[in-house]
């Protein structure tokens, strides 16, 4: 077993009788994790699918969903969280690019997904056959090597159009885990919230800092993360301890929470990242929680958290920007690109932030071209190129100004507009799509997306088109609005002039 796999096995033996997960269902212990871990890898096993690739995970967040978790990493099999709530055709894309055949599901799940993928067999797991092996043969093409150490690969937004796999080792995540173990520490039966969905790089904390230490992890599934009472109320009587969490949802529990009503004594850590946090809401949320400490982390899914920021307490009356993302994490190295060179490390230094170090990842999965255009070798290191524009201020925190591409966040999602309007493309009756996006202090990214019809006297309603982008896309990377032109917009070079379109975009909204 690798490392962060025998510290999981280590944590169920020492702590077999405490509480290790908490949700809806009821309540396991570390020794019931352990055991269901066991059962699913015996199934495994018994079906003979050990050393036979990836190991897809396409369930709601349940206790079931960790034990098959830390089973994967018990096996030495890397493992890739599916987000349920995609579109059925977004989920077997990911399968056909990762070359999943084998996958955990619900019933109802697997059929939809056989329809897309014929092949598919599907084999009872639990005796009510409510959770499901799929399984697929895959021909030679389709079987890629796995890397050595490799954990598991998260699946984000990608510039093409279609998600891109992040591959991450055991030793990328394990420097995190054993970084953030030190400095936010968790204590054996403290209570962390798990907020993030599993295919979201903020949940790497909450599993695996929290049961490498023997703390409680409360499950939120994300059909109620989208109530912000319910999870308020959750925080309150499962006395939360540590929350780590988006901007925005923070914002949403500020506004529709009803805070003032429950007791938060027990919160004594917020962490939040993804996105920037506007310093009306984060004061007025630190007033609430006027006993906890807030911190903001940074870091791309490519290398999990790489930067830190200790909000100060309070926030002073005069100030008006958002805080800096701070300093680098100890395991990890950053540079300031500027004109196709290093920048010194220096106040007012401003440019692109390169990233290397131990959490960086090996590379996305399958990807060769992206690869490439995605990291740099300098000084005999690889480097990420984050896409984010950062400027050194005098203190020597790292402040955020904004991305240089075309890459958006929000509710702490990375989202390419190109994969937008990919989807877009596909709707018979549009014949082009452009994606722009605007900051707006309270909510964040705001997308608009305007569109050509094949035939002019054609009329979509929004209701079509949201109906639409919901068979199309994750619900996070809905568009705001929709407007349509009669043409587009062209620079001098024949290419879509997006300046024009982000006036229009403020025009018409």
């Amino acid at each position: 077993m690798e490392g962060l796999a025998s510290r999981l096995t280590e944590s169920i033996t020492i702590n077999s009788q405490r509480t290790a997960l908490r949700s809806a269902e009821g309540t396991w212990t570390y020794q019931q994790l352990g055991m269901y871990g066991a059962e699913a890898r015996t199934f495994l096993q018994a079906q003979g699918l050990v050393n036979k690739g990836l190991l897809g995970i396409c369930l709601p967040k349940s206790t079931a969903y960790v034990g098959i978790i830390t089973s994967a990493l018990h096996l030495n099999i890397p493992y890739v969280p599916l987000d349920i709530e995609s579109p059925v055709s977004r989920l077997a894309y990911i399968m056909e690019d990762a070359g999943l055949g084998i996958v955990f599901t619900t019933k109802a799940q697997a059929t939809l997904l056989k329809a897309h993928l014929p092949d598919l067999e599907i084999t009872p797991f639990t005796p009510d056959d409510t959770l499901v092996l799929l399984t697929r043969e895959l021909a030679g093409e389709d079987q890629k090597p796995l890397p050595p150490d490799l954990a598991y690969i998260l699946y984000t937004s990608g510039s093409t159009g279609h998600p891109k796999g992040v591959s991450i080792t055991h030793e990328n995540a394990w420097c995190f885990i054993n970084w953030a173990s030190t400095f936010f520490p968790v204590a054996p039966g403290e209570t962390v919230a798990s907020i993030a969905p599993f295919h979201f790089d903020l949940s790497v904390f909450d599993l695996f800092v929290t049961l490498v230490n023997g703390g409680q992890l409360v499950l939120f599934t994300q059909r109620e993360c989208r109530n912000p009472l319910l999870v308020a109320q959750q925080l309150s009587e499962h006395q939360v301890g540590t929350l780590y969490a988006t901007p925005s949802l923070l914002q949403l529990l500020l506004r529709y929470g009803r805070l003032s009503r429950y007791d938060f004594s027990a919160l004594r850590r917020v962490l939040f990242a993804g996105e920037v946090f506007p310093i009306e809401p984060l004061r007025q949320l630190q007033a609430c929680w006027i006993q906890a400490d807030f911190y903001n982390l940074y870091g791309p899914t490519e290398t999990n958290v790489v930067t830190w920021f200790p909000v100060p307490k309070p926030i002073a009356e005069g100030q008006t920007a958002p805080y800096p993302i701070g300093q680098l994490c100890p395991y990890a190295q950053g540079a300031i690109w500027c004109e196709n060179a290093i920048a010194n490390w220096e106040p007012d230094a401003e440019g692109e932030l390169l990233i290397c170090g131990d959490s960086l990842t090996p590379g996305y999965w399958g990807q060769v071209e992206k690869n490439k255009s995605a990291f740099l070798s300098l000084s005999n290191q690889k480097w990420y190129k984050t896409g984010d524009r950062v400027r050194i201020n005098h203190e020597g925190d790292l402040v955020y100004l904004g991305r240089t591409d075309r890459m958006v966040k929000r509710r702490g999602y990375r989202i390419e507009l190109a994969e937008i309007e990919q989807a877009f493309t596909q709707h018979q009756a549009i014949v082009q799509a452009a994606a722009v996006s605007r900051i707006q202090p309270e909510t964040g990214a705001e997308i608009t997306v305007f569109y050509q019809l094949g035939i002019p006297s054609t009329t979509l309603t929004t209701l079509a088109l949201k109906q639409f982008c919901n068979a199309q896309l994750p619900t996070y990377m809905i568009p705001d609005h929709f407007v349509v032109l009669d043409t587009f917009p062209y620079t001098s070079s024949q290419k879509v002039d997006y300046q024009v379109l982000q006036a229009k975009m403020e025009d018409h909204v």
